[in-house]
C-alpha cells in the first residue's frame, strides 16, 4: 500500500458532505446522515489519511465530526474564513461545495489546525440540554409576547373595530 499522506477537506451542508482527497484528487459525495458517515469512513478506509478538515457549520458537522473520531481519524474543525481567506490568496474565486472540499483538502495540507476536542458523554449529554434550553426559552417568549397581539385581534373582532397605535 501506498504510504504517501494523504488530506482530505470536507463542506459540509445540512444534506451532504463534500469530500475531496488529496493528492490523489478523488471527490465523492455522502448524505450528512448516519448511513452517510458510515459510507465516508468506509471510503476514506482505503487512503492512508493525516489530516481531516471541516469548516464549522453551526452544528451539521457535529456528527460527522464524531463518527470520523470514532474511526480514529485526525478531524479539525476550523473557522470557515481561514481557508476562504487561503482561497482568496490562491485566486480561487469560484465557490461551489465541491471546490470548497477542494480548497480545505488543501488548506489541510499546507496547514496543520489543531484537532476537534473530543467531547466526552457528559459533555455531549450536556450540550444536548443546552440546546434543548435554549430551545425551550425562544418559545417561551414567544408565547410571552403572543397575548398582547391577540387581545388586541380578539378586541377588534368582537367589537368590529380596529386597534390603531
Amino acid at each position: 500500500m501506498d504510504e504517501t499522506k494523504h488530506f482530505v477537506g470536507i463542506d459540509v451542508s445540512k444534506a451532504a458532505l463534500d469530500v475531496h482527497v488529496l493528492p490523489v484528487g478523488k471527490s465523492q459525495r455522502f448524505p450528512n446522515d448516519g448511513d452517510g458517515h458510515v459510507a465516508l469512513a468506509e471510503w476514506l478506509s482505503s487512503y492512508p489519511v493525516e489530516r481531516v478538515v471541516l469548516e464549522a457549520t453551526g452544528g451539521y458537522e457535529r456528527k460527522a465530526v464524531q463518527a470520523l473520531q470514532q474511526q480514529g481519524y485526525h478531524v479539525c474543525v476550523v473557522n470557515p474564513a481561514r481557508p476562504r481567506d487561503f482561497a482568496k490568496a490562491g485566486s480561487r474565486l469560484a465557490k461551489t461545495d465541491r471546490l470548497d472540499a477542494a480548497v480545505l483538502a488543501h488548506y489541510a495540507q499546507v496547514f496543520d489546525p489543531p484537532s476537534a476536542p473530543r467531547p466526552g458523554e457528559a459533555e455531549a449529554k450536556l450540550a444536548r440540554y443546552a440546546s434543548a434550553r435554549d430551545s425551550f426559552v425562544a418559545e417561551k417568549t414567544r408565547l410571552r409576547n403572543q397575548p398582547a397581539s391577540m387581545t388586541m385581534l380578539i378586541w377588534s373582532a368582537c367589537t368590529g373595530t380596529y386597534w390603531r397605535r
